[in-house]
């Protein structure tokens, strides 16, 4: 089925290309790759690296929320902006195995996933979160 535009008197139609599937600019990775060890190297690193690490994404309300709690309880936190990073795809996929879910943000605090924005903001209001980041 076509499409129809109008703009200042002008009808464009557009055809749906057809037997062509395109991969979305965010999906496109860059000339340098990360093979699947180098993934799981990667991520295992970071949630050793910090007491806190949150993987995420930027335009993410979920992850600007988990980020202003910690922000709010004055803890620093490492996020790892997988929209930003040209193996975010790979990233979520791993974290996915590892964690059970793909969401972000997926908040690790001392090794150990703690889930995601509302999970987080649950153990804070039963008053559980500050006693996992002693």
């Amino acid at each position: 089925m076509a499409g129809i535009v109008c703009a200042l008197n002008v009808v464009k139609i557009f055809q749906p290309i057809r037997g062509k599937i395109r991969t979305p600019s965010w999906r496109k990775q860059s000339s340098i790759t990360m093979g699947d060890e180098d993934v799981k190297k990667f991520v295992e690193e970071k949630i050793k690296g910090d007491k806190v690490v949150l993987f995420s994404k930027s335009t993410c309300p979920y992850c600007v929320q988990a980020k202003k709690l910690f922000e709010s309880l004055g803890y620093t936190y490492t996020a790892i902006e997988l929209d930003k990073m040209p193996n975010g795809p790979s990233i979520q996929d791993y974290l996915g195995q590892k964690t059970g879910a793909r969401t972000v943000p997926r908040v690790f605090i001392k090794g150990k996933c703690i889930g995601g924005a509302s999970d987080t903001k649950q153990l804070h209001d039963e008053g559980r979160l500050l006693a996992l980041l002693e």
